[in-house]
């Protein structure tokens, strides 16, 4: 962008607003290289490419009579923000300046705390004029700086010496004052979440209660009849229904969760019956919908988390597998279930 103002002077600045995604290459060329030097200043180089794609950039030349300089400055995201700079997590920001009036360099980083629209940053500044500690506070597109002088000499010890304790005092209120207060932000918002959801959840699974009450005779009759076929019919074993994370992380000796006190301990919630009322001529279709408006069904997470269904059922007498998402269909029986002898189950 170009811009000219009232004072005599032209100004020039390139930006790149960063948080780009990179994608990934195929590289399988490089197990095929015999010359090591290359393998490595090619790994290298992309890997310099993979931390530099999500900056932001910025370079800016001003020439003027009050001002004549040129500075630049590169924004990094750290942790779950390299992508969103700040929505979650932090970021650190180089910056640096030359002009008629001096030269200044400046290494910091923040993040957003308290509020969403609140960001606080602190930062080490080397000049000309001395070494200064700013701390800063940004909310509505409005910055209070509070700049601290540290030396009045640019020395260069004593700028790497405060930049080092200051590293060392964000890294100590990171871990002793934001993680726990993270923490505990988190657990008041899942309390409030159950107490918002609670009224759901008891309607909900006292429906799903009921509707399996009423339908023990047809799913005695359904998994009676998969049994007597001399070959092996479709028979549900386990199934299980809940969070997605936790879902994954169940096996097939794992106690399933007492009905009416364990499931929000859990996560998920014992669907096998349910499943196997469903069962028509050894087979099991379900379409594309959220499981929990199934009969037998309810969600038993607390803030909505993305869900999924777990199977484990017998077909001819073999013991097969599945996961499906929460809003994928399910086809069973299909051979790329079947478990290996040896597999974990």
């Amino acid at each position: 962008s170009w811009s000219a103002g009232a004072a005599s002077g032209v100004s020039a600045s390139f930006r790149r607003m960063g948080g780009a995604i990179w994608e990934e290459s195929d590289e399988s060329w490089l197990e095929h290289e015999s010359n090591r030097l290359a393998r490595f200043f090619h790994k290298f180089k992309l890997w310099i490419h993979k931390f530099l794609y999500p900056c932001a950039f910025q370079i800016q030349f001003n020439v003027g009579t009050s001002d004549t300089s040129v500075s630049g400055s590169v924004k990094r995201g750290l942790g779950n923000s390299v992508h969103t700079f700040n929505e979650d997590g932090g970021h650190i920001k180089l910056r640096g300046s030359y002009g008629l009036d001096g030269w200044s360099c400046e290494i910091g980083g923040g993040r957003i705390y308290v509020h969403q629209n609140m960001s606080w940053n602190i930062a080490v500044v080397w000049s000309d004029d001395g070494i200064y500690l700013k701390l800063k506070v940004g909310r509505g597109g409005h910055r209070f700086v509070i700049p601290v002088l540290m030396c009045e000499t640019s020395s260069y010890k004593v700028a790497l010496s405060t930049i080092g304790a200051t590293g060392v005092l964000v890294a100590l209120f990171q871990m002793l004052v934001v993680r726990p207060l993270k923490k505990q932000y988190l657990r008041k918002k899942k309390e409030e979440a159950f107490q918002r959801r609670s009224g759901d959840i008891t309607s909900s699974r006292k429906h799903a209660d009921e509707a399996l009450d009423l339908l023990q005779n047809s799913i005695q009759r359904s998994r009676e009849r998969e049994e007597g076929i001399e070959q092996g019919g479709l028979i549900i074993v386990k199934a299980i229904y809940g969070a997605e994370q936790k879902v994954a992380n169940v096996k097939l000796a794992d106690p399933l969760p007492i009905q009416g006190q364990q499931e929000l301990d859990f996560g998920y919630i014992d669907v096998t019956n349910a499943m196997q009322y469903m069962v028509e001529n050894s087979e099991l279709h379900l379409f594309s919908n959220s499981k929990s408006n199934l009969t037998g069904f309810w969600d038993p997470t607390l803030l909505n988390e993305d869900k999924s269904l777990k199977i484990w059922y017998l077909f001819r007498k073999v013991m097969h597998s599945c996961t499906v998402l929460d809003f994928d269909p399910v086809e069973l029986p299909l051979s790329t279930h079947r478990l290996q002898p040896e597999s974990s189950l």
